[in-house]
């Protein structure tokens, strides 16, 4: 192991040089959520694009399932945050921060700091850039991971992509990380997700599902929305179906090879009695040195219309931002 392959840069923060080929590693981002604020549990790897699981309360209210360390550095490559890209020009599909072996013309860094975790991969050969950033919502009435994907084009010339970010499988609320873990498949006839023609599709099991005799409603819900530096909501995609096809190991995106994003994006969703994803589906030209932003919030909250009724607000780039200097300046 050489000595440059840690080091703090002129931010102040903390830099792994390859951070997937150095020893494995595993951490929790702080539930920073400031005043009024509703923290959130995120555990992290160095493997992967770092996140393996995260959640509210406790490991029991997973939205992420939740796995120990040393099952989480082999699943987060199929489980974790997950990025397609297609380039429209060849349909060639790549997959950013995946195990694949020493590659010379690609380098990644994690950089670690107090409230914050990013991890960055340069492609030399496609020549493009993809920057990503983890931090948890502070001093709102709900809990929130926030992702921002960053995705940069390097030549000299436009790249014409399609892109998939997301999650492969959400856990609805309601469903604890035991049961998912020892009878997941009989779970599965109680997931549900709720809201998707308000582009911010909310998790949650149709009841109650411990072992009793009187069952009751489940309150409250996990969400899921993007957009982009165009402040709209994306219209996700929830059922993995459409991305992975009859891939149940999740590892190869077969239907987007296969087909269009706009052709996966007409496939009838399947919302009921299966694990859900969340996928946010962008298509557009990026010119020469210029980058695509998708900004995601994955969180929990006691009903959706506290989300709902403060869209503008939540949707808008110097709102996200803002909320960013604020984690930085809590460190």
């Amino acid at each position: 192991m050489s000595t440059n392959e840690y080091s703090f840069d002129q931010q102040k923060r903390f830099v792994i040089e390859n951070f997937d080929r150095t020893s494995p590693f595993s951490s929790f981002l702080p539930g920073i959520a400031g005043k009024k604020g509703i923290p959130m549990w995120t555990f992290y790897v160095n493997r992967g694009q770092g996140i393996c699981s995260f959640g509210v309360k406790d490991k029991h209210s997973p939205i992420m399932e939740f796995s120990p360390a040393n099952i989480a550095y082999k699943s987060v490559y199929n489980s974790g945050f997950r990025t397609f890209i297609k380039f429209k020009e060849d349909g060639k599909v790549y997959e950013p921060f995946s195990s694949i072996g020493e590659t010379p013309h690609i380098r990644r860094k994690m950089y670690i700091e107090a409230n914050q975790l990013t991890i960055e991969e340069v492609n030399e050969k496609d020549g493009f850039k993809v920057y990503v950033q983890y931090f948890n919502m502070p001093e709102e009435n709900f809990a929130g991971l926030v992702r921002k994907v960053e995705v940069t084009n390097l030549n000299n010339h436009p790249l014409n992509l399609e892109v998939l970010d997301g999650l492969p499988e959400i856990l609805p609320y309601g469903v604890t990380n035991e049961m998912y873990k020892e009878v997941g498949n009989l779970m599965r006839s109680w997931m549900e997700v709720y809201n998707t023609e308000n582009n911010i599709p909310f998790y949650h099991a149709r009841a109650s599902i411990g072992d009793e005799a009187e069952v009751t409603e489940v309150e409250g819900g996990h969400f899921y929305y993007s957009f982009t530096d165009d402040e709209k909501l994306i219209t996700p995609i929830v059922d993995a179906t459409l991305i992975f096809g009859q891939d149940t190991s999740l590892t190869h995106p077969i239907n987007f090879v296969s087909s269009s994003l706009q052709n996966v994006m007409k496939m009838e969703q399947v919302t009921a009695n299966k694990v859900p994803c969340g996928f946010t589906p962008v298509q557009k030209e990026i010119a020469s040195k210029e980058a695509l932003t998708i900004n995601t919030v994955i969180g929990h909250v006691k009903d959706i219309s506290i989300i709902e009724s403060q869209v503008e607000k939540l949707i808008n780039v110097n709102f996200m931002n803002e909320k960013q200097q604020t984690c930085m300046r809590n460190d």
